[in-house]
């Protein structure tokens, strides 16, 4: 399970906190990478009352075993008073082009090779390599 790939999410509500929580996360060696999605926009009820707020989501790739440890990190940088943090475990990584070694370093990164044509996805026609310092 240690090795498994998490996806987390959380919002921020300015780009400075998400640039810092983004970037502590990729040099504490807790995440891999971490996608920043600048507009996203919130509608929720709060004290009875309806709001609606631009925010910044944060997609954190991360192993399994830093999952408590990246929960830990954002209950305590994030401004929220209750932070959102969901993990998703995915149920397929598209195996076919995007080749995922289950070679996760001992500091938290992962390696990957070249995907190309991942139709659909998020993820088109990038080359990552081990992302570790």
């Amino acid at each position: 399970m240690s090795d498994e790939l998490r996806i987390g999410l959380t919002t921020c509500d300015n780009a400075d906190v998400a640039d810092r929580i983004a970037f502590e996360l990729v040099e504490r060696s807790l995440a891999a990478c971490v996608k920043i999605d600048p507009n996203v926009r919130s509608v929720y009820r709060y004290k009875g009352e309806i709001q609606d707020h631009s925010e910044i989501r944060l997609m954190v790739k991360f192993a399994a075993r830093n999952s408590a440890a990246i929960e830990s990190f954002i209950k305590a940088n994030h401004p929220y008073i209750i932070p959102e943090w969901i993990v998703l475990r995915p149920e397929s990584v598209c195996q076919d082009e995007f080749v995922h070694h289950r070679s996760w370093e001992d500091d938290g990164g992962f390696s990957m090779v070249k995907m190309t044509g991942v139709v659909n996805s998020w993820i088109r026609d990038c080359e990552f390599m081990n992302v570790n310092r």
